[in-house]
């Protein structure tokens, strides 16, 4: 074959190229792996309630709040703050907050408190009282055992309750009336939102102190239950309660404790001896810090 000398460099440039094969394809890059989403932090559970008291000498307040977790919805319970707080509160005033638990001890921080509650103003000197409703029957419930009146209403009438008269303290156990003051004060500011004011407790919740053989009997069990607490089942009175009490070892001291315990074991017509702040201490000195259950308090 006789090809023209111009042609010849195309041919060898062919001719090379034969019989070889066609380059790989460049292998795709890889994708570097996507970041991993951090997940959010989980946010601390927030309080919502209003201030019942502040308790300055143990820096911290009572609050009656709702629901949150692991914690009955409208309780009465104390709650540490920071400094500020405790000089700002006021009884009255809402406030919000992130709850925490160490053990039985709680505490808000993050706080914002609600605006403080407008005492009423005096009356202006000569002015008249504002008259009573014309028709108002006061009712002295404690008369009335066994008789629920809650939601009862009546067309243009008002019916307000006398809440039930405490027993006064049997002489022969010899309480002294400050004592019994002292109980009731603590009683009120911790103790009632569970177990009512007539100490008949809540069904199937928290049991009645009212005639309970418990709270007449040993006062070394009592004061182990009051300072560190009692969860799992007891029987009082022949039901069935399960829930938890904590202990109030960090928000009271022994003399207010046993001040307290002499209060239950003496009113809505309990009779027992008074309960000296050293059976508290001698319960303290144990050092325990998970709450107890009722078979260990009885075996």
């Amino acid at each position: 074959m006789n090809l023209p000398f111009r042609l010849l460099p195309c041919v060898l440039v062919l001719a090379a190229g034969c019989g070889k094969s066609p380059a790989p394809a460049p292998a795709p890059k890889a994708e570097a792996p996507a970041a991993a989403a951090t997940p959010a932090p989980a946010e601390e559970p927030r309080l919502h309630g209003v201030i019942q008291d502040v308790l300055a000498d143990r820096s911290s307040l009572v609050i009656k709040h709702d629901a949150i977790p692991g914690v009955m919805r409208g309780m009465t319970m104390a709650f540490r703050v920071d400094a500020a707080t405790l000089q700002a509160a006021r009884k009255g005033q809402e406030i919000d907050g992130d709850f925490e638990a160490a053990g039985m001890s709680f505490s808000l921080s993050n706080v914002k408190l609600g605006s403080a509650p407008v005492a009423a103003p005096a009356p202006e000197a000569g002015a008249s009282a504002p008259a009573a409703p014309a028709k108002s029957m006061p009712m002295d419930m404690s008369a009335m055992p066994g008789m629920n009146m809650s939601g009862m209403s009546m067309p243009g009438m008002t019916m307000p309750m006398s809440a039930p008269k405490p027993a006064a303290a049997p002489a022969a156990t010899g309480v002294a009336p400050e004592q019994l003051a002292s109980g009731n004060a603590v009683y009120n500011r911790i103790c009632i939102a569970c177990h009512l004011p007539t100490g008949a407790g809540i069904p199937s919740v928290y049991p009645p102190l009212a005639g309970s053989a418990i709270v007449t009997g040993d006062p070394s069990r009592l004061a182990r239950i009051l300072l560190h607490g009692l969860q799992g089942p007891v029987e009082v009175k022949g039901q069935t309660f399960n829930s938890l009490m904590p202990g109030l070892a960090s928000e009271f001291n022994d003399t207010e404790l046993a001040a307290a315990l002499t209060y239950v074991r003496n009113t809505w017509d309990n009779s027992a001896p008074a309960v000296p702040p050293s059976v508290l201490a001698a319960e303290r000195a144990a050092n325990r810090t998970a709450p107890w259950t009722w078979a260990e308090l009885t075996r």
